[in-house]
């Protein structure tokens, strides 16, 4: 699982959330586990679980800026 899996994941969720005609919930929890990984809960009703490897997940604060303000 790559980190841009769990991004369009993330953005999916988040514009079925805004479409959707009525109330709304929706958390990410990031925890951290052994062998260098991450595990990324998306909870919004249904839940999606992705498992990633940390080094991928390092990005800068200006390579998040520039994906999400370009979608």
């Amino acid at each position: 699982m790559s980190n841009s899996d769990v991004e369009k994941k993330l953005l999916e969720v988040f514009r079925e959330l805004i479409d959707h005609d009525g109330y709304g919930s929706f958390s990410v929890n990031v925890k951290i586990l052994k062998r260098n990984q991450k595990e990324i809960l998306i909870d919004c009703g249904k839940q999606y679980r992705f498992v990633i490897d940390s080094d991928v997940t390092r990005l800068k604060s200006t390579d998040l800026k520039k994906n999400y303000s370009a979608a």
